[in-house]
């Protein structure tokens, strides 16, 4: 009878996770990471996880084109924002300042900005325990989007002359809406649509135009399958996932060889993850002005199992919580460029293959945050790519504290120091909010798993400006190849 040996890779001695006991001679520590996996992986310690990541929704749409939009007697096919993009109730408390103090520059234009500051005390103060706010006087703490609420319900407690100021802009930060009367604060809209449509929105109060305000049939659209690959959804202001981060300091990270591919792919990334926190996106293209129902939605995993979602209200899907499922579609939306599409959200397994860059805010010299939005990667790319597949902005500017002072940072890579550009080529920055400080970014080792759109597996090891554990463990990936990027 052969006896079983221990798995080899590039000399090291590897412990067999299907056996709870440790190899004898084993050339790593208990804690190793891929050892403790793969030990809770074969003997049914991780419940919560079973190493299935999404790959593709089949997601059965129907899009009934309208025959007219009718605001307030005046046909209009542009006026109709949709549920998805209309929402101001999961603000992020850096959306909620911005906004608050874009009422203050509206203000500043009347000179009337310290006086509204003053007269908004008490009433909209934001409210979070973090450095930003706390170094922030009160009175400069305001959180626009509960203005902007106080206005519409007639709460807001102003004089007569801060009263128009407020009204004036408010009525900026609403979409372009030809069907919203700001005097009478209401809604008066008539939807018809080819295949039978017809809903009325009669008094809806506003300021931004949702579903549950319409009353009448959807109509009757056929359903089209759509097959769609899945993507991480990463929200702006929303804090990153915790991944995973190795503190082991007896083994070097360039000097460990990979490990098992299998479980390393699976698992590495597992329980070092925020459960129930991930979300995936697939994109679904319609023509403008379109009610779309969403169907029956088939999300298939790396095992080849498929889950069945019906109903709106489940977990696996989030896109959508209207019974009917129909939603008009927003014809001219700013932030879009090309056909307007909606996106079907699904939460699943809180685990992951790839990582993904922070969206942060950039401060310039005055203090004021700007947040960046990712731009497109072109598919012929072959370098890594993250935040949903997009690259960093380039404006992202590092920081390290000095003392007292905040250190400019910036990378250097065949450009002129004190540019701030960064790139996914064989360099890395990445920051996570944990490691902002009272005064400023700090910076500390952080290993990162990420995958090229090629396929490739890689693996990041980010040096921060501040000391830091050197990681002890690879991914467990014989593939992986070691960079290190230069500050």
């Amino acid at each position: 009878m052969t006896k079983e040996r221990p798995w080899r890779r590039v000399g090291r001695i590897e412990p067999d996770p299907r056996n709870i006991s440790p190899v004898s001679g084993a050339q790593v520590p208990l804690g190793d990471p891929l050892w403790l996996l793969g030990r809770q992986w074969w003997v049914g310690e991780m419940d919560f996880f079973d190493g299935g990541t999404p790959l593709q929704a089949d997601v059965q749409v129907g899009a009934e084109p309208l025959s007219s939009v009718r605001a307030l007697g005046l046909a209009s096919p542009d006026l109709i924002p949709s549920a998805a993009l209309s929402t101001w109730a999961n603000f992020h408390w850096r959306d909620r300042l911005r906004l608050g103090h874009s009422l203050l520059a509206h203000a500043e234009r009347h000179a009337k900005a310290d006086t509204l500051a003053q007269a908004l005390l008490h009433q909209v103060t934001l409210q979070d325990n973090h450095p930003i706010l706390n170094r922030m006087e009160e009175n400069r703490r305001i959180d626009g989007l509960a203005v902007i609420n106080l206005w519409s319900s007639d709460d807001l407690d102003l004089p007569a002359d801060l009263l128009d100021l407020v009204r004036e802009w408010a009525v900026l930060q609403m979409d372009s809406n030809d069907s919203f009367d700001h005097d009478h604060r209401r809604h008066a809209t008539t939807l018809t649509g080819k295949n039978g449509a017809n809903l009325q929105a009669e008094a809806a109060t506003g300021p931004q135009l949702r579903w549950f305000d319409f009353t009448g049939s959807a109509g009757d659209a056929p359903l089209t399958v759509f097959k769609k690959p899945l993507s991480r959804l990463s929200v702006p202001g929303a804090q990153p996932d915790r991944w995973w981060r190795f503190e082991d300091t007896q083994l070097d990270w360039t000097a460990v060889p990979a490990g098992p591919s299998d479980l390393g792919q699976l698992l590495i990334a597992a329980s070092f993850a925020e459960q129930g926190q991930l979300m995936w996106r697939c994109d679904i293209e319609t023509p403008t002005n379109t009610l779309v129902t969403i169907g029956t939605v088939r999300v298939t995993d790396t095992f080849g199992r498929i889950t069945t979602v019906e109903n709106g209200q489940s977990d696996a899907l989030r896109g959508w919580c209207d019974n009917n499922g129909a939603m008009p579609l927003l014809a001219t939306a700013p932030l879009m460029q090309g056909a307007p599409f909606e996106q079907a959200i699904f939460r699943t397994d809180p685990t992951d293959n790839l990582a993904w860059l922070e969206e942060t805010t950039v401060r310039d010299s005055a203090g004021r945050g700007t947040e960046w939005r990712p731009r497109p990667k072109f598919d012929e790319s072959d370098e890594p790519v993250l935040a949903i597949r997009k690259a960093p902005p380039e404006n992202f500017l590092p920081f390290a504290v000095d003392g007292d002072a905040l250190q400019h940072l910036p990378l250097q890579e065949g450009r002129q120091p004190g540019e701030g550009h960064t790139y996914f080529a064989k360099a890395r920055f990445t920051l996570r909010s944990s490691q902002i400080g009272a005064r400023g970014f700090a910076y500390a080792l952080c290993p990162m798993l990420g995958r090229a759109p090629s396929g490739r597996r890689l693996a990041w090891l980010v040096a921060y400006a501040r000391p830091a554990p050197r990681p002890g463990s690879s991914s467990g990936l014989a593939h992986d190849v070691i960079m290190r990027p230069a500050l």
